[in-house]
């Protein structure tokens, strides 16, 4: 890679809006884009300059053959007290919380890509009595670790002989 190393870029999307965006969406060609599945309304909110450390982990186990969900862990310092869940004075004070969406980006040579998509799962707010700064991680997985979660028994109108397509098409409907 030349032009050294990449801008990379974390957001986190406060409003509980659930829309999933990123280089895949199904029945589209894979690329960069804004689609979105579900509601777009609440926008994100980068915290790039607060980041520290950014580890993302690809679900698919290449050993194995198994797809599990994608991780990421993203290490904040906070010497505003912005990301403290007890500051009511903070502009995202009750927002920060699990379920709430999480990207990842990387710009090289001026193209974004897209290297992480997904939810908080947790994020634990540490501080050291005496300093000014207390330490910030997230943990996200991606929509897999949702999906995984989902308890589908009866899918409507399916049939014997549906495609793959149609019969994923079918499951996702019934979980919403």
């Amino acid at each position: 890679m030349s032009g050294g190393l990449p801008d990379i870029r974390v957001y986190i999307r406060p409003e509980s809006a659930f829309a999933v965006g990123g280089n895949m969406v199904l029945g589209q060609a894979p690329g960069l884009g804004l689609s979105q599945l579900g509601s777009a309304a609440a926008a994100f909110y980068e915290i790039t300059s607060y980041v520290q450390q950014v580890a993302v982990r690809r679900g698919r186990t290449r050993i194995t053959d198994t797809f599990d969900a994608g991780s990421c862990s993203v290490m904040l310092i906070d010497t505003t007290g912005l990301f403290n869940p007890d500051n009511s004075s903070s502009p995202i004070y009750g927002y920060i919380k699990p379920l709430r969406q999480i990207r990842i980006t990387a710009f090289i040579a001026g193209i974004e890509y897209v290297l992480f998509a997904g939810y908080v799962n947790s994020l634990n707010y540490n501080y050291k009595v005496g300093l000014d700064l207390a330490y910030v991680s997230i943990e996200g997985y991606d929509l897999m670790r949702l999906l995984s979660m989902v308890n589908v028994t009866t899918v409507a109108a399916e049939a014997y002989q549906d495609d793959s397509g149609t019969r994923i098409g079918k499951i996702l409907d019934e979980i919403g």
